[in-house]
């Protein structure tokens, strides 16, 4: 993952703006600043653009809906503030969860149900066994799981069991501490094709 520093530069050579969550003063904006992120876009003129749910973004054939954006709440947990982000393209959808944990996948069902569904699905909180719930799992409808963790790290992540919950499911499992980086690609026909860094080698 790139620091969000990384990602301001990033955007700004790219696009005139940078886009973040919604955050309170007292949460996530602080601590974006300490990355650099709105120096940066204030030194660049970048405009920034902070995103709330049902927000969309289309770029050329892709659609970006945000499904969850941290608002002025201070109750939520760290990891719940999150962007939860649906991207559809050639009617293909691929579902972004960040760091959410079970609280937040209940919200998504409760204020989307079945609409949520989708064919990818990058798991939450890098396998955690405070995410990926039975009832969330099986609500997305996903086959393809990615799964964002380092090798050896310390937390022990992902969790054996929300491994086997996934599998269980069907899906087709793909780890960065496994397989290395993860190329995916989506063609117009909805083809998805999957190459990892273990296969080059």
């Amino acid at each position: 993952m790139f620091p969000p520093s990384s990602i301001a530069m990033f955007w700004g050579a790219l696009s005139p703006s940078v886009i973040l969550p919604r955050y309170t003063d007292v949460g996530g904006v602080a601590a974006f600043s300490k990355w650099g992120v709105i120096n940066i876009a204030n030194i660049k003129n970048i405009f920034i653009r902070r995103l709330s749910i049902n927000d969309k973004i289309n770029i050329d054939t892709a659609s970006i809906t945000i499904l969850h954006s941290p608002l002025a709440n201070k109750s939520l947990k760290e990891n719940n503030n999150s962007l939860v982000i649906m991207i559809e393209i050639f009617k293909r959808k691929l579902l972004l969860t960040a760091d959410i944990e079970s609280e937040i996948e209940y919200q998504l069902i409760k204020r989307y149900g079945k609409s949520i569904k989708a064919d990818i699905i990058k798991v939450p909180h890098h396998g955690s066994k405070s995410s990926s719930s039975e009832t969330f799992i099986k609500t997305i409808s996903t086959h393809i799981a990615l799964i964002s963790t380092g090798k050896n790290n310390f937390l022990g992540l992902p969790n054996k069991n929300i491994i086997n919950r996934y599998y269980s499911t069907k899906h087709e499992i793909y780890r960065t501490d496994y397989n290395g980086e993860i190329d995916l690609t989506i063609f117009p026909n909805g083809f998805i094709k999957i190459a990892t860094y273990s296969d080059k080698i």
